[in-house]
């Protein structure tokens, strides 16, 4: 812009850009035994990262080489399972940031 006399009139100003902090997976579980007929339930967190954050569950027989998918990508923070024998599972939460794409 230019002042009533012809003069340009600035303002500068100073920004600092900070790195994000990093993405971190703080997922719980609700138990880590139970007995057949019951279900465990998943709780996602996360901290750092650009949120929102999105989420993938998955679970194994212990020892086996291939995961299942218990949902799709989801900004689901829980998910609930209900083992169909009795046996040794893992489960596990995949968490994203909108870096992710």
């Amino acid at each position: 812009m230019i002042d009533s006399t012809g003069k340009y009139l600035t303002k500068t100003f100073n920004v600092t850009v900070n790195k994000a902090t990093e993405l971190a997976n703080t997922s719980t579980i609700s138990a880590t035994s139970i007995n057949l007929g019951s279900s465990i339930k998943l709780t996602a967190k996360a901290t750092g990262g650009t949120t929102p954050y999105k989420y993938v569950y998955f679970y194994r027989l212990r020892g086996a080489l291939d995961w299942t998918a218990l949902t799709g990508t989801t900004t689901a923070t829980t998910c609930t399972h209900k083992p169909t024998k009795a046996a040794n599972y893992q489960y596990a939460v995949r968490v994203f940031d909108v870096t992710v794409k």
